[in-house]
């Protein structure tokens, strides 16, 4: 809801504005009226509104004062004057302070209709503007991207551009700019959190923010955000499909030839392969489709339940052949993995080699 403070000395201007503008149309509310700028200007940073109409000639303090104020202390709020007084230099001096329209009294038909439509596009930005920002900050959004990203889908930007963001035909530049700032930050940070730098890409971080702060159309910060996506996505898609395999390969070796050293972590296996712990873990879940911890833990139960069925092999010997210090904490993750304990299970395999 647009929210609109109202400013002239004059009631019954102030009426006729609250009677003959169809506010609740136009998804807006009157949030104060006021007779002078002093007490309108309380009364903006009470409300906060999105929109001031005000007249220039008022006591205390003028239109114009209050005009310079509001820009000063609230740029995004949108001045709309009406005056009855048809001066150029009011006018100019209003333009100077960031007044959008300055409209002559008396408001005829005429009149009355290109202030409501002006109403009209105010309020449509603004609802775009509340929508974007709620896209712009919604934890989903980060969720999705950083998905995407992981994935390697090289067009889900594109995607998304067509299917969840406004018009650009419709939305003004800085919202797009804004917009396509943020999806840069993610798109640093989820790379960033996969171990690697944009540098993996033939760029800097330097060099992608000049690019889109270089964008002077909304098409052209559209086109360079998407591109830097797929550049990243169409990368790591790459590495998936063939490095990635690789790595994945090294890291179960690695394992393979370690997992009785009770040190073993994703830490020991990263530094010994040259590679980023998180971008280590990143890979090896979605490839192999589990956690390192949880593919090292299955191992080394699968490594003692061979040991145990060997006649004579103490339990305790057992666990330190297989990474664990720690015969209890042994048995425990034992028992998660095979709803036995090791001494049970031993028994149950001592019964089946002697049928």
């Amino acid at each position: 809801m647009l929210k609109v403070l109202i400013v002239d000395d004059k009631t019954t201007v102030v009426s006729g504005l609250r009677r003959m503008v169809p506010w609740s149309e136009l998804n807006a509310e009157i949030v104060g009226e006021c007779r002078n700028g002093k007490e309108a200007l309380e009364q903006a940073l009470l409300h906060h509104p999105e929109l001031i109409i005000t007249d220039v000639r008022m006591p205390v303090m003028d239109g114009l004062e209050l005009s310079r104020i509001i820009h000063e202390k609230a740029p995004e709020t949108v001045v709309i004057i009406l005056s009855a007084f048809d001066d150029f230099t009011y006018a100019q001096t209003a333009m100077r302070y960031g007044v959008s329209d300055y409209i002559l009294k008396p408001i005829d038909k005429d009149k009355l209709n290109q202030l409501i439509r002006r109403v009209a596009e105010i309020s449509l930005h603004h609802e775009k503007k509340l929508s974007l920002v709620k896209l712009l900050y919604h934890t989903n959004l980060e969720q999705k991207l950083s998905s995407a990203i992981r994935t390697g889908e090289v067009g889900f930007v594109d995607t998304f551009f067509e299917s969840d963001f406004p018009n650009l035909e419709e939305t003004k530049f800085e919202l797009v700019k804004d917009f396509s700032l943020k999806l840069l930050h993610i798109l640093i940070e989820c790379t960033a959190s996969l171990g690697l730098a944009l540098s993996s890409f033939g760029l800097t971080e330097e060099k992608a923010w000049q690019q889109l702060l270089g964008a002077n159309t909304k098409k052209e910060l559209k086109a360079t955000i998407s591109r830097l996506y797929r550049e990243v996505t169409g990368f790591i898609s790459d590495k998936k499909n063939s490095r990635g395999h690789a790595i994945i390969e090294q890291v179960k070796k690695y394992i393979a030839g370690n997992y009785h050293d009770p040190d073993l972590t994703l830490y020991t296996i990263s530094n010994e392969l040259q590679l980023s712990p998180n971008y280590t873990s990143v890979i090896f879940r979605e490839i192999a489709g589990e956690n390192i911890s949880y593919y090292i833990t299955r191992l080394r139960v699968e490594k003692a339940c061979e040991l145990l069925k060997e006649p004579g092999m103490p339990i305790n010997d057992t666990a330190l052949k297989v990474g664990y210090t720690d015969p209890h904490y042994f048995a425990k993750v034992f028992k998660k993995y095979k709803d036995l304990t090791p001494s049970q299970y031993k028994n149950v395999m001592s019964r089946v080699e002697n049928r």
